[in-house]
């Protein structure tokens, strides 16, 4: 680690960007922080979950009309009715614990800038990087779900843990055994980190890494699967694998996303990386060496020759594409490479073993929970995270090595990803209104003359704002309702007790919720929210709950079963064959 005395006038301009763009970031989650409503259609269930919690419910019972619980981990349900015993729990509680993990990763690439760089203040690009991400990574970095708290123990233990201090690494497992409990495909990681201690520090470091990472993780899942009469791994693992995988999205899907999302943070990687290989390797034959930019270029010329469309997916330019293309194939050739080179010739290099595991894994798991049926752009959140961190490592090591008149392409370097950002921001867009409050507001005074269980599956939390309990989500059923699926027949029964007419009323979306709500009820109530996308989901899956139905059936000429679906839509079955994008 170098540590120079000062750092370089030229990082100026950058450094400033850098906090133009962080201050926007955080000026809209600060001003999104209090709305009382759904920024993103999942927040209210996830709410709902952390009330059973607080109530002393189960967060993974059998599933029923009463509960079907998310597939996710406890940790952040825990931690919000811990703190909702004292604050009360509701949305800005949620969105509080959320930005205090993403400002606890913006901490970390601060600490592990100055930590293995020496050069502090250029860890304000990193951030920059990784906040100007927000809005390519689904501007989740401020919602009422898990994934931002995960993101921040996470990035701890990503700095901390190559640290030659026992007690850094002992702290490291700590916090992924919690990023775990969080978000558990956080534990992908752990592969990488063991690989990269075993390679720095001896297989002393790394062996004590894993078991004080793994052993808790296996109590705690332990315990869980005792306490929920083994129904924790059926959600959390069962029902996952019952659903289908979309490869296309991964592949090329997921690599022209990331070309969008940081195409000079992608374009940077790559020649640091072409660079640094050789170095890492000095005496490696050279024909291993000259494979790795043969690909890169190959994956360069195959981008620009044109991939096919993937539906559903932006077109994006080619040059965006480029960057992307050229940065994995770099890194998917580049891993094996390496190590074949290191065992040629007895040597290891641990921090670029260390580096480039977890570059590769962030890029595997963001690629593959892209595919999976219903993944959103927000699994791309650590691959984003990790990115920013190696940008920052890059420019500084081409500050450190490169000769002097080569300095200003570094700094010009660490400037283009933050100004790419800044320059495409459309932040207004995900700031809720005072319509949006007002239209919420009186659909709320309305539930309040409701007497009897509701049923609101696109937004849980409004009957709980109403005075009543929440009830379960929608994904929550779709995610059980595939047919080879574990709990399959709890979806089927979930249909019967809306048939029988279980609920006071169902708070149902302008699409509709389908599971034959037509046949048993009749509209009693549809909000007229007006255009301009007024109390619409302000990310993820844009819809607003506008329509109310009570029991019974409205056979009328006019009435009111034609007037949410059509006679002809598949009810009543779920839009299974063509659902939104939930959030995994």
């Amino acid at each position: 680690m170098s540590r120079p005395s000062r750092w370089n006038w030229l990082l100026v301009l950058p450094l400033l960007v850098s906090l133009v763009v962080s201050f926007d970031v955080l000026s809209t989650m600060a001003a999104r922080l209090t709305y009382p409503y759904d920024l993103e259609w999942m927040e209210g269930g996830v709410l709902a979950h952390a009330w059973r919690a607080l109530h002393g419910k189960s967060i993974y019972p059998d599933p029923g009309p009463d509960f079907l619980p998310m597939v996710y981990t406890p940790g952040y349900y825990w931690l919000v009715a811990a703190f909702g015993k004292v604050f009360g729990i509701g949305y800005t509680l949620g969105r509080g614990v959320s930005i205090a993990g993403t400002l606890s990763a913006c901490a970390a690439i601060l600490w592990g800038t100055h930590r293995w760089t020496g050069r502090a203040p250029l860890g304000l690009v990193g951030v920059a990087i990784f906040l100007g991400a927000y809005e390519s990574s689904g501007a989740f970095y401020d919602l009422v779900r898990p994934d931002a708290l995960a993101m921040g123990l996470l990035a701890w233990t990503l700095v901390m843990a190559p640290d030659e201090r026992a007690s850094r690494q002992v702290g490291a497992a700590v916090l992924l055994f919690l990023a775990f409990t969080v978000k558990h495909n956080t534990a992908a990681f752990g592969v990488p980190l063991a690989l990269g201690l075993w390679a720095m520090h001896g297989w002393r470091s790394a062996l004590r890494f894993a078991v004080i990472a793994a052993v808790p993780a296996l109590l705690f899942v332990g315990a869980m699967q005792l306490s929920t009469g083994g129904n924790f791994l059926t959600y959390i693992v069962g029902v996952p694998a019952s659903h289908p995988i979309m490869w296309d999205r991964a592949l090329p899907g997921s690599v022209r996303e990331l070309g969008h999302a940081l195409p000079a943070t992608c374009a940077v990687l790559s020649l640091w990386f072409l660079a640094v290989g050789p170095r890492a390797v000095p005496n490696a034959p050279a024909p291993l060496l000259v494979v790795v930019p043969m690909v890169g270029a190959g994956a360069t010329i195959w981008a620009l020759l044109g991939m096919p469309e993937v539906p559903g997916l932006m077109p994006f330019p080619a040059a965006e594409s480029v960057t992307a293309y050229a940065l994995v194939g770099v890194v998917a050739t580049a891993v094996p490479l390496t190590l074949a080179a290191m065992l040629l010739t007895r040597r290891v290099d641990g921090p670029w073993i260390y580096g480039f595991g977890v570059v590769a894994m962030s890029m595997v798991t963001a690629f593959i929970m892209r595919a999976h049926h219903g993944g959103f752009i927000n699994v791309f959140i650590p691959m984003h995270f990790v990115l920013a961190c190696a940008t920052v490592l890059a420019v500084a090591d081409a500050l450190e090595s490169l000769p002097g008149r080569a300095a200003p392409l570094a700094a010009l370097l660490a400037l283009a990803q933050p100004i790419q950002a800044w320059s495409s921001f459309e932040l207004d867009r995900l700031v809720p209104t005072a319509a949006d409050k007002a239209a919420g507001d009186s659909m709320v005074a309305y539930l309040k003359t409701i007497d009897g269980p509701i049923l609101s599956p696109y937004a849980p939390w409004l009957p709980v704002q109403a005075g009543h309990d929440p009830h379960f989500h929608l994904i929550s059923l779709w995610d059980i309702d595939h047919k080879d699926g574990p709990f399959v027949e709890s979806g089927r029964l979930i249909n019967q007790s809306i048939a029988k007419g279980r609920w006071a009323a169902i708070v149902d979306a302008e699409r509709g919720m389908g599971h034959g709500v037509k046949y048993a009820y009749h509209v009693d109530k549809r909000f007229n929210f007006g255009g301009n996308g007024v109390f619409m989901a302000k990310t993820g899956w844009r819809q607003r709950p506008s329509v109310v139905w009570l029991p019974g059936r409205d056979t009328t000429p006019s009435g009111a079963v034609r007037a949410n679906r059509t006679e002809d839509d598949p009810d009543p079955q779920n839009e299974q064959d063509n659902p939104p994008e939930p959030q995994p």
